[in-house]
């Protein structure tokens, strides 16, 4: 699939409404409205990376989709990447709609999505890209932690801006 557009959105659709499920039975308004947020902030942006990096923009969204949702509907920051692959892994496959090569390849792309300072596979750095950008462009750009400071400073380059 690549960077085309496909018309056919069911997979999404039915991550996007897993998720948002799955977030309201947990959370409450003001912590769902921050989740939901971030989770599709993160979607939206790895798409776009993707379609730029002529990665698969599908499964992109989906792994911004889901990176976070383990984090925020069990409320663990600790490792949270790393059993946020695991939490997901029966999600994907249950749904019937992901081939085996698929769900590891989103599973592996939220493993390692918390290492920013290591390269990994395309679609890991497109989550770990996504989610930098969508945290420091929700603070309106200003605050760059130092875990982020180095792909901050790519990702300025890569997309012209700032």
């Amino acid at each position: 699939m690549n960077n085309k557009q496909s018309q056919d959105t069911s997979r999404i659709d039915y991550i996007s409404a897993l998720v948002t499920d799955m977030l309201t039975e947990t959370l409450t308004p003001s912590r769902l409205a921050f989740a939901a947020s971030h989770l599709f902030g993160v979607a939206q942006n790895a798409a776009l990376l993707a379609g730029m990096r002529n990665q698969d923009v599908e499964l992109s969204y989906i792994a911004g989709l889901l990176h976070d949702l383990y984090k925020f509907t069990a409320n663990v920051v600790d490792r949270h990447a790393e059993d946020g692959a695991a939490f997901v892994k029966p999600l994907l496959q249950d749904s019937g709609l992901f081939s085996q090569k698929e769900v590891e390849t989103v599973c592996g792309a939220i493993y390692f999505h918390s290492d920013k300072a290591h390269r990994h596979l395309p679609m890991d750095e497109i989550l770990k890209d996504a989610d930098v950008l969508n945290t420091v462009l929700s603070k309106g750009g200003r605050i760059v932690s130092a875990r982020q400071a180095a792909r901050w400073e790519i990702l300025c380059k890569e997309l012209a801006i700032l």
